[in-house]
C-alpha cells in the first residue's frame, strides 16, 4: 500500500498569498485608472463648457 503524499510545505502558501495580493493591488489600481479615464475628460468638458 503506497504512503500518503507528505503535507505540502508551507512555501505554496505563501506564493499564494503574494498572489493574492498583487491580485489585488492590481484590481484596485485598475479600477482607479479606469475611473480616472471616465472623470478626467468629463472635468475637462464640465470645465470648458
Amino acid at each position: 500500500m503506497p504512503e500518503a503524499p507528505a503535507p505540502t510545505s508551507p512555501a505554496p502558501s505563501k506564493l499564494r498569498a503574494y498572489l493574492a495580493r498583487f491580485g489585488i493591488g492590481a484590481f484596485l489600481f485598475f479600477t482607479i485608472k479606469g475611473l480616472l479615464w471616465l472623470i478626467i475628460p468629463a472635468l475637462i468638458v464640465a470645465w470648458r463648457a
